[in-house]
């Protein structure tokens, strides 16, 4: 059976007896972070960002850890992600773990010039940007219309309609 999924791109794809139930896009990653539970440990876990969307992002862990607690990510010591745990299931011999992000600092203020053509074309193909470039990427593109602009444009050259 094949099901047509749509994301928040509004771009649709079909997948054999899978129901894409997520909102927004996946960005693949494998950034190493540090991960602190929140208010109270201060002990940083090794971790691995392995995707990241508009709102949230998937970490791999070497131990679990509690659905609805607080943490705080840290990546490259170039951003800090806090946000709530919402899953965290067992995958082999490490877990994986869902976070909701609630707010996001920069090591360094997020310069107001436009997105680089290249870096457009690696966030459409979905590969070679960091979690901490995706990031910043995503929140330039929610305060500035041009460059959302030539984001759809990319996306046409990159991925073109096919006719039916």
């Amino acid at each position: 059976m094949d099901i047509r999924v749509e994301n928040d791109t509004g771009t649709s794809a079909t997948r054999k007896g899978f129901i894409e139930k997520r909102r927004e896009t996946r960005y693949p990653t494998s950034d190493f972070a540090e991960v602190q539970i929140l208010p109270i440990d201060r002990t940083r876990r090794p971790a691995t960002v392995l995707d990241v969307s508009r709102s949230g992002l998937r970490l791999e862990l070497h131990t679990s850890v509690s659905r609805g607690i607080d943490i705080q990510i840290t990546v490259a010591d170039q951003i800090v992600i806090f946000g709530e745990v919402r899953y965290c299931r067992r995958a082999g011999e490490v877990f994986h773990a869902g976070v909701l992000i609630h707010d996001v600092i920069h090591a360094s203020p997020s310069a107001s010039q436009h997105i680089h053509h290249d870096d457009l074309g690696l966030y459409v193909i979905g590969k070679g940007l960091t979690v901490p470039e995706v990031i910043k990427l995503r929140e330039h593109l929610i305060r500035c219309e041009v460059c959302r602009i030539r984001l759809n444009e990319v996306d046409a050259t990159l991925n073109p309609k096919k006719k039916a």
